[in-house]
């Protein structure tokens, strides 16, 4: 039992330091299913990390990582989820991680920074009735669109949200938009 919570602190220490290292949480995907593996064949994937690290409100790590292979460019996403599942006894957790990948084109990632400050002076000029919230999005594919949200006090946005096949991935916008500019102006 003293094992399963060292192990359990272990884990949820490591998933939810603020460190901005890369775990490559994104190289066997890109490893396994973006690169193929032929018998008796060469392969030549080429990868740049491009962004890393917690979301805003520490729910999930997220993971970008550019690549060049056989003279396509592209940008794979990953981001890893943990859990802590409670069972009946108090004494007894269970960590479970869920990490979803997915594929962005380099025209799709020229899409996010070409319509980013337009969404930005969109969300900014909007004016809140009331207790409404307003969002403004912008669709990159089936599994991604971005968003900014503007609540109570906000004035201008500071978080961009990545939805990533549904689930809300809250980055720090200038911070994100800065590492995605670099990727695709020098890679």
């Amino acid at each position: 039992m003293k094992t399963k919570i060292l192990l359990l602190g272990i884990i949820l220490s490591i998933s939810f330091s603020g460190c901005s290292h890369y775990k490559y949480i994104t190289e066997r995907y890109l490893k396994n299913t973006i690169e193929t593996h032929k018998t008796g064949e060469y392969s030549n994937l080429k990868t740049i990390p491009v962004f890393s690290g917690m979301t805003v409100n520490k729910n999930a790590y997220l993971e970008l990582t550019g690549y060049s292979l056989n003279e396509t460019k592209g940008l794979v996403i990953g981001s890893e989820r943990v859990y802590l599942i409670r069972s009946r006894s108090k004494d007894d957790k269970l960590v479970a991680a869920e990490t979803t990948f997915i594929e962005l084109t380099a025209d799709q990632c020229k899409l996010i920074i070409d319509n980013y400050n337009t969404l930005e002076n969109q969300i900014t000029g909007d004016k809140r009735k009331g207790r409404e919230e307003i969002y403004r999005d912008f669709t990159i594919s089936n599994d991604l669109f971005i968003s900014f949200h503007k609540g109570k006090g906000e004035l201008r946005p500071i978080y961009l949200h990545l939805w990533i096949k549904g689930m809300n991935h809250k980055v720090d916008a200038k911070r994100f938009i800065k590492s995605l500019e670099k990727f695709t102006n020098n890679f």
